[in-house]
């Protein structure tokens, strides 16, 4: 399973150095890996008019989650497509340790109290 979070540009601006986070886990774990990586929520509303700052979906792969951005600017795979766009992909190696790194860190503050 693969997450697909597009910046809305809510309130007029990017939200991190990329437009499309792709993430390698199912929804609600690619949203809580989401939030350990960033340090914010993606159903954060910075504008109220604008609504949530991230649209946010499940694919099957990674394939099916980029085929429309992809052919939106005419990237014919899913490296070309990275290359052109500002685009951030999190394989599922780098998710997991994501979250192991945020459970030491809180670990290690809990530790230190």
């Amino acid at each position: 399973m693969w997450t697909r979070f597009c910046d809305t540009h809510s309130g007029g601006s990017q939200k991190e150095q990329w437009s499309h986070i792709y993430i390698e886990a199912p929804e609600k774990e690619a949203r809580d890996v989401f939030y350990k990586r960033f340090g914010h929520s993606a159903d954060h509303v910075t504008c109220s008019c604008c609504g949530e700052d991230y649209s946010v979906r499940e694919y099957t792969t990674i394939d099916n989650a980029t085929i429309g951005p992809m052919m939106q600017v005419g990237a014919s795979s899913v490296k070309q497509y990275c290359n052109i766009c500002d685009v951030l992909i999190i394989a599922k190696h780098e998710a997991e340790c994501i979250t192991v790194r945020a459970m030491w860190k809180k670990q290690r503050y809990n530790k230190q109290r």
